[in-house]
């Protein structure tokens, strides 16, 4: 959500994030992420492609939108999806991309994993294409 404009490469469709959890990185996106991205209005003074709509506390600067929380509980209640964690949807995605034949060393890079072994964990296979394989 503190992505900055600055950090967004257009025209390599790539987002080259300065402070991500494990350091700097670069990821690349697909077009629909940067369409959604390229769509969000740019407001004058502020960094970010997901301003916040006003500071958190008074005399502050307006920061960057923090409210992805309670946007999901209500995705996941409209869902029926009561157990399900924002954090799961990067699991899932790994897991489709391994059922879909793509290599553990492109999903990483997409997913940012320094390690391949990471990436193991969240590539789960489901059965069908590992009895397709077998077949």
């Amino acid at each position: 959500m503190a992505l900055k404009w600055d950090e967004v490469d257009e025209a390599r469709a790539m987002l080259r994030l300065c402070d991500s959890k494990t350091g700097r990185k670069t990821t690349p996106i697909g077009q629909s992420a940067l369409d959604l991205i390229q769509a969000q209005p740019r407001e004058a003074g502020s960094p970010y492609v997901f301003p916040a709509a006003r500071p958190r506390r008074a005399g502050e600067k307006r920061g960057y939108y923090q409210g992805l929380n309670k946007v999901w509980f209500a995705v996941r209640l409209n869902a029926g999806l009561k157990e399900v964690r924002l954090h799961d949807l990067r699991h899932t995605a790994a897991s489709i991309a391994v059922g879909s034949g793509a290599s553990l060393p492109v999903i990483a890079r997409i997913l940012g994993h320094a390690d391949i072994k990471t990436t193991q964990r969240y590539a789960h296979l489901a059965d069908a294409p590992v009895r397709r394989t077998a077949e």
